[in-house]
């Protein structure tokens, strides 16, 4: 009998370890998180992909078949109400830890406090990771999460979760993780510009069919309390030579109005030098960039690149301000940079709460760039026949 009772319970411990075994394929893993408000109350999106389809891509095996998405909706008076609404039919345990990245609409990102709700719910939630990229939007959250990617990859692998892959080639917002912005939020007298992002349904086709992919749009400005507007990539073309962290953008110079060179401009340096004139403060700005020429079919001399180029881009740096000026919206950080040199003064006047920015606030500003290269064309033989000579 003894015998027979050593491996029988021999046989119950191993198995009593399989009992409890968890399948990770059976939660719902939440991708991406949309944010809105219509109708006073909080709308929740999120955008869920089967575990199986992302390790396929990953791996470059599985059928073809063009991966699915869920998109689940819950609506509450608070963050926390609207997605613990979406529990009610949900089939399997919500996991929030694979959050890439959170879209807040126009709306959301207008109502007051709204923004500080949420943050508050995902900085206390031991799930969630600050490392999360931010967007803004002003399409439709459900349209918006139909987007997929190219080449028929998962949507895990799109633009907005991996945003920094095309921001090295074509530099124009940064994008901004949760962390940065909660940084940049409370540090006094800055303002935060992260990403929009909306849906193009025009520049891409899969075979005859057109294919709606997410695009970066335009910027949105916050400060500590509140929006302080959204704007599109055509009004804000000054922005990428106010950011250090531009490693690829191109100018186009044109003359009568039609493109004549490309010059590809990189790592900006920008020293900006604060001020206070009789309590108004005022600002020199200088900034210079190295680049290379990437198209001179007219074969302009390097000197009148460089010029040109110059003009250009101080044009951009100009009318961009003057378009935020119209929003007092602080795109070029002035207020931080203010701050820290006059912190005294800064609070005395009270500064962070007033609107101090005006088209005269930019006293001086200059550009200067370096080119470095003419590409395969070496500079100063400008004729492709000239190289191959």
């Amino acid at each position: 009998m003894k015998r027979l009772i050593l491996p029988c319970l021999c046989i119950v411990m191993l198995l009593s370890g399989c009992w409890d075994l968890k399948e990770l394929e059976h939660d719902i893993y939440i991708t991406a998180l949309g944010i809105d408000f219509k109708d006073d109350q909080m709308h929740v999106y999120i955008k869920t992909l089967p575990l199986h389809n992302i390790g396929k891509t990953e791996g470059g095996g599985g059928d073809s078949e063009e991966a699915p998405v869920f998109i689940g909706h819950g609506i509450g008076d608070s963050f926390d109400s609207a997605s613990d609404n979406i529990y009610f039919t949900s089939q399997h345990r919500v996991s929030w830890s694979h959050i890439e990245h959170i879209i807040f609409s126009t709306k959301a990102l207008e109502k007051k406090g709204l923004v500080e709700d949420v943050m508050d719910v995902l900085n206390r939630y031991a799930e969630t990771r600050s490392a999360t990229w931010m967007y803004g939007t002003t399409t439709d959250l459900a349209e918006l999460f139909q987007g997929k990617p190219i080449l028929d990859l998962s949507p895990y692998y799109s633009k907005e979760n991996n945003p920094l892959n095309v921001y090295k080639q074509f530099s124009f917002v940064r994008p901004k993780s949760i962390r940065e912005f909660l940084i940049e939020k409370y540090e006094p007298g800055n303002m935060v510009v992260f990403p929009i992002i909306d849906l193009n349904t025009i520049q891409w086709q899969k075979d005859s069919n057109p294919h709606p992919i997410q695009e970066w749009s335009g910027l949105a400005v916050m400060d500590f309390n509140s929006l302080k507007g959204t704007f599109t990539l055509d009004e804000m073309k000054g922005i990428r030579w106010m950011q250090p962290s531009t490693q690829r953008s191109t100018v186009f110079l044109k003359t009568d109005g039609s493109p004549y060179l490309s010059f590809v401009a990189n790592d900006p340096k920008v020293d900006i030098t604060p001020e206070l004139n009789g309590g108004i403060p005022h600002f020199t700005i200088k900034v210079t960039l190295t680049g290379m020429i990437i198209e001179n079919p007219k074969n302009i001399p390097v000197e009148k690149v460089k010029e040109k180029a110059e003009k250009a881009i101080e044009g951009e740096i100009r009318s961009t301000y003057m378009k935020a000026v119209e929003k007092q919206a602080d795109i070029y950080h002035l207020g931080y940079k203010l701050f820290k040199k006059f912190p005294k003064e800064f609070k005395e006047q009270n500064l962070g709460e007033q609107d101090w920015l005006t088209e005269d606030t930019i006293e001086s500003l200059n550009v200067e760039v370096t080119i470095q290269t003419g590409g395969k064309v070496k500079l100063g033989r400008t004729k492709f026949k000239e190289q191959m000579d």
